[in-house]
């Protein structure tokens, strides 16, 4: 799916995979294309701070990109602003 929709979601979700599969090298030039568009949706912003950590060696611990954090993060941006 990638291959033919590489729209910043599907990207996404192939990143997410290539990390949760321990692929940190795949995931990180595939999130630099996921967020080359200045994209500020929290879920996709996690996944790339997640990843970042990964690359630098601090693997997060716990769980990661908490489905209320990304909610909370949506419902407190400014008015006509979309994250």
């Amino acid at each position: 799916a990638a291959t033919a929709r590489r729209d910043i979601h599907t990207m996404d979700a192939l990143v997410w995979a290539y990390w949760r599969a321990g692929r940190v090298d795949a995931a990180a030039k595939t999130i630099a294309v996921a967020t080359s568009t200045g994209t500020r949706d929290p879920r996709i912003r996690c996944h790339a701070d997640a990843i970042a950590a990964s690359v630098a060696g601090s693997a997060p611990t716990g769980e990661v990109c908490h489905p209320l954090d990304i909610i909370v993060a949506r419902s407190t941006a400014p008015a006509g602003v979309r994250p």
